[in-house]
């Protein structure tokens, strides 16, 4: 027993150099890779409003040398101007995504000037009027990616935005007064399809008339049906003329 012990603690001896090694090199990797922070004086809105221009100075730090750092947005050009001011190295970019070497810096200052994208687009189809709304959440003020040398992802830190679409609120607080499900319903379908206007009419009347008879939403439900063919044939007419 006592010998067994003996061989026990000796074997241990023998491999502490290499514990202690080892747990210099983990360190040596933890503190050049250490998390990626950044900065800015002025905190941007989380629900600006669609081509709102935002202007923001980002502070990026505690990152290793010899790596890079990519930036990508979600901010379109304003007034033909560059989207980034890079200080650090006075540099401008005017693209959406740029990348740059973090040799011989501690910090890189960037200012950036750009729009909130527009997510609604208007059709005219004579006296039709189609409202599509791209999606409103998943954007970024900024993205940033930290990569090693070999390429790999080692870091990443965004600042999210939702566009706020004021038509789009309003129409879901008027949705949220209408206690019929299978009305609340059709009435998206028709916002989401395009026709804003005719379900925004559509829940006013609702809103203002709790007891609507059945055979006026028939008439509606009717009319809106004509009002897709319409647009289907001038669409096609349109197509053919291409």
């Amino acid at each position: 027993m006592f010998h067994s012990k003996i061989i026990t603690i000796g074997n241990i001896m023998r491999i502490m150099p290499k514990l202690v090694l080892l747990f210099f090199c983990l360190g040596v990797i933890f503190t050049e890779v250490s998390a990626l922070q950044t900065e800015m004086k002025i905190i941007p809105p989380e629900n600006p409003k669609e081509g709102e221009v935002i202007n923001v100075t980002i502070s990026v730090f505690d990152f290793p040398q010899g790596y890079n750092l990519s930036f990508d947005t979600d901010l379109v050009s304003y007034d033909d101007n560059p989207i980034y001011n890079i200080t650090t190295i006075n540099k401008q970019v005017y693209e959406r995504n740029f990348e740059i070497n973090t040799t011989g810096y501690d910090t890189i200052t960037i200012h950036m000037v750009g729009k909130v994208p527009k997510i609604t687009e208007v059709k005219q189809y004579e006296e039709i009027t189609l409202i599509k709304y791209s999606k409103t959440t998943g954007y970024t003020y900024y993205r940033i990616e930290l990569f090693d040398k070999e390429g790999t992802i080692i870091d990443t830190n965004t600042q999210p935005f939702t566009v706020y679409v004021s038509e789009i609120e309003d129409f879901k607080n008027k949705l949220s007064k209408i206690h019929d499900g299978w009305i609340r319903n059709y009435l998206q379908e028709l916002h989401d399809k395009g026709l804003v206007n005719e379900a925004n009419e559509l829940a006013d009347h609702l809103i203002d008339n709790t007891k609507i008879p059945v055979l006026w939403f028939i008439i509606s439900l009717i009319g809106v049906a004509i009002i897709f063919f319409i647009i289907g044939i001038r669409i096609g007419y349109r197509r053919e003329e291409l």
